[in-house]
């Protein structure tokens, strides 16, 4: 996966695209907008290639709908923190529908 040495960034903000999880209290899908807030250490995370796992892992039709908000939240903060290894980040979402 590419990556770019830090000499100059201490704060990335990242909005990707929306997901479908599935609510656990109607059993229903519904959209989440995640938002990441990471702090980067020697290395920057090439934002496409995340999008790119993030699609992978959270797209796909309705076979691929079969984690909460907080499940995806938690696998894109390991995720990142797994690959990066970023001084800090942060994993939030916004409910679209």
């Amino acid at each position: 996966m590419p990556s770019f040495q830090n000499d100059y960034v201490s704060e990335i903000t990242m909005y990707p695209i929306a997901y479908k999880v599935m609510c656990p209290l109607g059993n229903a899908p519904y959209t989440f907008q995640p938002e990441i807030v990471m702090f980067p250490s020697g290395i920057v995370p090439d934002y496409i290639d995340v999008e790119k796992w993030m699609t992978e892992t959270f797209d796909g039709g309705p076979s691929r709908v079969n984690y909460t908000i907080e499940e995806a939240c938690t696998k894109i903060l390991n995720y990142l923190s797994d690959t990066f290894k970023p001084h800090h980040v942060i994993v939030s979402a916004v409910v679209k529908d």
